[in-house]
């Protein structure tokens, strides 16, 4: 996402430096891109329609969908593993919590229950269980919940504000961010919330993801 042409809009950079703007629906506000498995379609939030809603864009023929109509606000979408299915934040029950739905826009359902706010949704790479950032008593934690069920395991309790977290690629460890030590910085854990390590010291450090081995 980049602010370089005046509003929000989603720039693609090319390995050699190169910078275009993703064709998006239109609208004052293009956010929260994520890129579809096989690398041809990008998801995203955008107010083409009026409200923040979540789109699809096919790279190949140009063209966005619109997946989401709510007079809520839809955002954060993220892409499942196998890429059938996508997560995504929405208040529409009132409090923003974590949605899936499949690709084409069908079969929405609500995962989260019991939060007062749930945001950031990561996919494990298996599929099975998404891990998110929820928020009760005024600080954020981090929460795995299985996909299937619905069962929650609270990971971080109370140390700080501790969000936007993501799997390794071998699903053993989660990294995220905490001001536990004043300001944010990167740790990491175990999938079972065990194990915390701290990464990073001062700078403000965010959204972490990890490094990917190419085949």
């Amino acid at each position: 996402m980049s602010w370089r042409s005046g509003a929000p809009s989603i720039d693609i950079l090319e390995s050699d430096g190169r910078i275009a703007k993703a064709q998006t629906a239109g609208g004052t506000l293009n956010i929260a891109p994520d890129w579809s498995p096989d690398g041809r379609r990008i998801v995203y939030a955008s107010n083409a329609g009026g409200n923040a809603d979540v789109y699809i864009l096919d790279l190949a023929a140009g063209r966005s969908t619109r997946l989401t109509s709510s007079p809520a606000i839809d955002t954060g979408p993220t892409f499942s593993p196998n890429g059938r299915e996508i997560a995504f934040t929405s208040d529409r029950s009132g409090a923003p919590q974590i949605l899936v739905m499949d690709a084409e826009g069908l079969g929405v359902r609500r995962l989260t229950s019991g939060d007062a706010y749930a945001d950031a949704a990561a996919w494990s790479p298996k599929g099975d269980k998404i891990a998110y950032s929820a928020r009760d008593d005024r600080r954020f934690d981090i929460v795995v919940v299985d996909v299937a069920t619905g069962a929650s395991t609270k990971l971080t309790h109370g140390e700080g504000n501790n969000e936007n977290p993501r799997w390794s690629p071998d699903g053993r460890h989660l990294v995220f961010a905490s001001n536990r030590a004043g300001s944010y910085d990167l740790y990491t854990m175990r999938s079972d919330g065990t194990d915390v390590r701290r990464l990073t010291r001062g700078g403000d450090c965010t959204t972490p993801d990890w490094s990917h081995r190419a085949p």
